[in-house]
């Protein structure tokens, strides 16, 4: 169980900014995968009719294990070439917890939607509202484009 959720928490790191425009594209790939996944360990390991806890740690793996396969696919195999676009900045939040950590954050109009991303303090400090901020878009290997916002 350890190794697919550090499987899936090394997804989401990865140095840079990823934003997946189309979620549902990424849900409905994950879903088929998790079934796959699911159906091949029910078929081949008869494990679970003995121990019923079995079943649960199968159905968590498969669960925390499809998204991540996905999302790492999406990238590994993504020969396409990036485009280069510029996307106004809307807002520029922060955000400070309990420790007074603050977390700073810009909002990026993209297609006439809004996109809140993390960036660092220096990014933050680099832009006010209005500005453009230049963003590299990638079409993925599934079809799953995604923004890359290099800092």
């Amino acid at each position: 169980l350890i190794f697919p959720m550090l499987f899936a928490l090394m997804s989401l790191i990865d140095g840079y900014l990823f934003v997946y425009y189309n979620v549902i594209k990424l849900l409905i790939y994950s879903a088929i995968l998790f079934v796959v996944f699911i159906s091949i360990l029910l078929i081949f390991s008869k494990e679970y009719k003995k121990e019923k806890s079995t079943l649960v740690i199968i159905i968590l793996v498969c669960l925390f294990l499809s998204p991540a396969v996905v999302h790492k696919t999406n990238i590994a195999y993504d020969f396409s070439p990036s485009q280069q676009i510029y996307c106004e900045i809307t807002d520029n939040p922060t955000w400070t917890n309990k420790n007074n950590e603050i977390t700073y954050y810009l909002t990026i109009s993209y297609n006439n939607k809004n996109i809140k991303t993390e960036v660092s303090k220096e990014t933050y400090k680099n832009y006010k509202i209005g500005d453009k901020i230049l963003i590299l878009k990638k079409q993925g290997a599934l079809g799953i484009e995604k923004l890359i916002l290099i800092e």
